[in-house]
């Protein structure tokens, strides 16, 4: 269903710059230079020509119905939504990713298991995109570079919209500040780092898709997911893509809305992955952990198991838990080897149901988890 626009305060608020962008980006053709009037657009599509009057003032008594005729017309020749195209002029300064999640509950709703993480792990997924477009790693560090870190604390969680259930991802895009910047359509040259952080996530999405189609096909996960690491594949952009998909493992979409105000030849492309690619994700990521070591992270958690050998020594403890600093905070059990004062320690945290936290690096054996030069074993504060 197609929604009509008919709010005359939100049809107010359109501005005319956004929409002369809208439409050169859109490849409609305008008929007359300004100082001219009226502002003439032209679109040809198959046998058909459209054409509409761009509004020039805020201030004129009927530009809310210039506007709405503007959207009736765009919105049949692009057969879009006119609640689209007007929350495509209102976000003018930020790139947006949609992610529709796919479960099986009634439309425009989710799971609140799953709702609950659904930002969190939106988050995520950003975030893995932006470090691997920083530093290219199979396995991201916990520590994030600067920009991607400065980045991720000016990125907004929009409002949820219909649909399956409709989660949106605001990244504000710096404007340009002329009008003869905007004489020049697609400059990537001079692209601040949020766009280019946005563009190497669809770039990254659409190397998972194509990387778990070439792993089904071929069988081997792990070449087709390391081929691509230069696009952004890891291992925590794999679970981001996991958990996005639910509990139920349930197949989503992401789909691409670009600032205006920095025109991109990027498509407003809807990337899909199928419930098949879910348990590819899942493997690509323990796969590529074992081929790599975190190295230098802090990892906190509940001693879950306790062994050695004697009542004295060394020994190895399990711990519950998960990385400090991890956006999505995945749990996992990771072993360890201590040393007789750590493991006391150990044994006195498991007996108090407190947590710990420990530092070194993890790698994967197997099915199994297991931290490297494990130190500054400390037993964490409760916390008031």
């Amino acid at each position: 269903m197609k929604v009509r626009v008919i709010d005359e305060e939100a049809l107010a608020a359109a501005v005319p710059r956004s929409i002369r962008l809208y439409l050169r980006t859109r490849l409609w053709e305008r008929q007359s230079e300004p100082p001219a009037t009226p502002d003439v657009w032209t679109l040809a599509k198959e046998d058909v020509t459209y054409e509409v009057i761009a509004p020039s003032s805020q201030d004129a008594r009927d530009f809310p119905q210039r506007v709405a005729e503007l959207l009736r017309t765009v919105a049949i020749a692009e057969d879009r939504s006119e609640l689209d195209l007007l929350r495509e002029l209102d976000s003018i300064r930020y790139d947006i990713q949609y992610v529709h999640t796919h479960s099986s509950s009634p439309p425009g709703t989710a799971p609140l298991r799953d709702a609950a993480s659904a930002f969190a792990t939106a988050h995520a997924m950003l975030a893995a995109s932006t470090a691997s477009f920083e530093e290219p790693r199979l396995v991201l560090p916990s520590r994030k570079p600067r920009r991607t870190v400065d980045l991720m604390e000016s990125v907004l969680a929009g409002p949820t919209s219909e649909g399956s259930y409709v989660i949106s991802i605001w990244v504000p895009v710096p404007p340009r500040l002329t009008e003869v910047e905007d004489l020049v359509l697609f400059d990537e040259s001079s692209e601040p780092f949020a766009r280019r952080a946005t563009k190497h996530l669809h770039r990254a999405l659409l190397a998972a898709r194509a990387a778990a189609s070439e792993a089904r096909d071929r069988g081997d996960v792990l070449d087709a997911f390391i081929a691509r690491e230069d696009s952004g594949l890891s291992a925590n952009l794999c679970e981001a893509l996991v958990s996005l998909s639910g509990a139920e493992a349930a197949g989503f979409d992401v789909r691409f809305s670009w600032s205006l105000d920095w025109p991109t030849e990027y498509p407003n492309q809807q990337i899909s992955f199928d419930q098949a690619s879910i348990p590819v994700f899942r493997e690509a990521a323990s796969a590529l952990r074992s081929e790599s070591t975190e190295d230098e992270i802090r990892f906190h958690g509940n001693v879950v198991r306790l062994h050695r050998e004697g009542q004295f020594g060394r020994g190895e403890v399990t711990v519950l838990g998960s990385v400090v600093g991890d956006p999505v905070e995945k749990r996992r059990h990771v072993s360890l080897d201590l040393s007789q004062p750590d493991y006391e320690l150990a044994i006195q945290a498991h007996q108090n149901f407190a947590n710990i936290a420990v530092g070194g690096s993890l790698s994967q054996k197997g099915n199994r988890t297991y931290m490297n030069n494990a130190r500054e074993f400390v037993i964490e504060a409760r916390a008031d």
